[in-house]
């Protein structure tokens, strides 16, 4: 059974939280769809989904879905009155992963994660483990050790501008510097299509190059359709109901056969994203932080 993990989401105050997960179903189904016929699979296999909420400093949407939860379910109300688009959320694996489920045959594994800032002001993501780090204290590779020594996995995520320059000679020698830790690069669905990767998301560093992809939805209201809509297809792997978590984690360490899936951004998309993203910093007024 192939696995579709979205690997970097971001759940921002102006997305319903509802919105996010019917679009993420949407998104997941049409790539699991794309997956079967590009496999030329004569049955087609049913997925699992995953989705990794990296979240920020300020924001912690898998904490408050836990605590509303707490040890039963949790029920997500949408503006459809019946009952049958409502999502479910479940606490799994002591708290270390939720469930969300529609319809009872419809599943999203949601797992923690967050965002940081390094020193040298690039970003680290950890998957699967929140870990209290201060912003701008610790060097890339310090941050990325406390991640890994936390239980999480660390991945430096693409960004506009991030990886040219002087911040370009940091993540190559950040790739090439001895740990015991993987080095996990991110690629996301807000790269253009003629923006490539740079040449030292190829190099062979650790036992195995690994990249993982998400969508990386931008603070813009028209991003909550992005969530599911580019990741990491694992081809022979299934999530453990009982322990998401940790079997999510074991297969993006140990599968070697992680592949993209999900178009990068278009040149119209990209520049309006940017233009738009640009107008929010200057004029937030415009822009309501909350769901109306």
């Amino acid at each position: 059974m192939p696995v579709l993990i979205d690997a970097h989401v971001h759940v921002h105050p102006m997305f319903s939280m509802h919105g996010l997960l019917d679009h993420a179903l949407e998104n997941f189904t049409s790539a699991g769809h794309y997956l079967n016929k590009r496999l030329k699979t004569k049955v087609p296999e049913p997925a699992d989904f995953v989705l990794i909420l990296t979240e920020t400093s300020n924001i912690s949407v898998f904490k408050k879905l836990l605590k509303r939860c707490g040890a039963d379910d949790c029920v997500l109300s949408s503006n459809d009155p019946s009952s049958e688009n409502h999502w479910t959320i479940s606490p799994a694996e002591g708290g270390k992963a939720l469930v969300a489920t529609r319809r009872e045959m419809e599943i999203i594994y949601l797992l923690p994660g967050k965002q940081y800032t390094s020193s040298e002001n690039l970003e680290l993501l950890s998957i699967a483990e929140v870990v209290n780090i201060s912003d701008k204290q610790n060097t890339l590779l310090e941050c990325a050790g406390q991640v890994w020594a936390a239980g999480g996995i660390p991945v430096v995520p693409w960004g506009v501008g991030k990886w040219t320059g002087q911040r370009r000679e940091i993540i190559t020698a950040y790739l090439t510097e001895p740990a015991d830790f993987p080095k996990v690069i991110g690629d996301n669905g807000n790269r253009p299509f003629f923006w490539a990767l740079p040449e030292f998301t190829h190099l062979n560093t650790a036992e195995r190059p690994l990249k993982l992809s998400g969508s990386d939805p931008l603070p813009l209201r028209a991003h909550v359709k992005r969530a599911g809509s580019f990741g990491s297809c694992l081809q022979n792997s299934t999530v453990a109901p009982s322990l998401p978590a940790q079997s999510i984690k074991s297969m993006l360490l140990e599968d070697s056969a992680i592949t993209p899936y999900g178009t990068p951004a278009g040149l119209f998309r990209f520049l309006h994203d940017q233009f738009l993203i640009n107008i929010r910093k200057r004029f937030p007024v415009f822009f309501p932080p909350t769901v109306p």
